[in-house]
């Protein structure tokens, strides 16, 4: 089963935005890159994100890891908001969870996840 984890934010700080942006940018797949790198990225994501936070574990478990499929969609809107969609495989709920507490430790404001599935396609809100 499919999960993809829809996420919408936006920051006071338009570089704290930017360079989060940049760095939920790795995730993205559309190049033809190997899934084997997601791994990699992920490792790089926290590296980037520890620079901000201090600390360096940002998800709850890394074996979930290898469910990532990558980033499909990654936009910043006029009014600034930053969209971003991730097909996540059967563990979507539990990254979504680790990624709105991530967020929302950066300040992110109007915050919005939402989790749907291809097998029921039901809408579930965090």
């Amino acid at each position: 089963m499919e999960m993809y984890v829809s996420v919408g934010f936006i920051f006071d700080d338009r570089a704290l935005q930017e360079r989060v942006t940049k760095a939920l940018d790795l995730f993205n797949m559309n190049s033809g890159q190997d899934y084997s790198m997601i791994p990699d990225k992920i490792k790089e994501f926290e590296s980037r994100m520890s620079a901000l936070l201090g600390d360096v574990q940002i998800f709850d478990d890394r074996g979930y890891y290898e469910y990532l499929e990558g980033l499909e969609e990654l936009k910043v809107n006029k009014s600034g908001s930053v969209r971003l969609r991730l097909t996540t495989g059967a563990l979507g709920r539990e990254f979504a969870s680790s990624l709105k507490r991530l967020l929302q430790r950066l300040g992110a404001k109007k915050l919005t996840v939402r989790v749907t599935s291809d097998a029921d396609d039901d809408d579930e809100g965090e």
